[in-house]
């Protein structure tokens, strides 16, 4: 009897101990695939520039810090913006990266337009096509002013 119950408790012990190890695999596995990742704060507005340091109707490259959600990783990047404060009206902030290829353009003061010097794209001071290859005008940041500065949203991405 006495062998018997040994025997039932150690049945008893290497069960309960495959049964955590076991628990201990599959519950992450289970959580990863079932449970959704954090979601990204899509109405953080970044200050990228003060109003009073920009020169109307003269583009000027901006360098922020933004936060960054991937699944379960966050993490700060640094991304930047062409502002242009025109005479009138309302700021605008374009993205970097020319929608052709997603080359980087620059601001050409000689000729008074956007540069992309890939493919010879070229962008009016708003963003619009001038020349191709790029067929779509520079993707814009929502922008807001609060308090005397510029601020931005991130641009949404776009699943074609």
């Amino acid at each position: 009897m006495l062998l018997e119950d040994r025997r039932t408790f150690v049945a008893r012990t290497l069960t309960g101990i495959v049964s955590a190890i076991g628990t201990a695999l599959v519950l992450p596995a289970f959580r990863y695939v079932f449970a959704s990742g954090r979601t990204p704060d899509n109405d953080a507005w970044i200050a990228v520039a003060n109003l009073d340091d920009l020169t109307p109707a003269r583009p000027a490259r901006v360098e922020f810090s933004r936060h960054v959600v991937d699944g379960w990783v966050t993490s700060n990047e640094s991304a930047s913006a062409w502002v242009v404060k025109p005479q009138q009206g309302a700021v605008i902030a374009l993205a970097p990266e020319c929608t052709h290829l997603g080359c980087a353009y620059s601001w050409d003061d000689g000729h008074g337009e956007f540069n992309c010097p890939c493919h010879g794209s070229r962008f009016a001071i708003d963003g619009g096509v001038k020349q191709g290859p790029a067929s779509k005008p520079l993707n814009r940041y929502p922008t807001r002013v609060a308090g005397g500065q510029l601020l931005i949203q991130p641009i949404p991405l776009k699943v074609s």
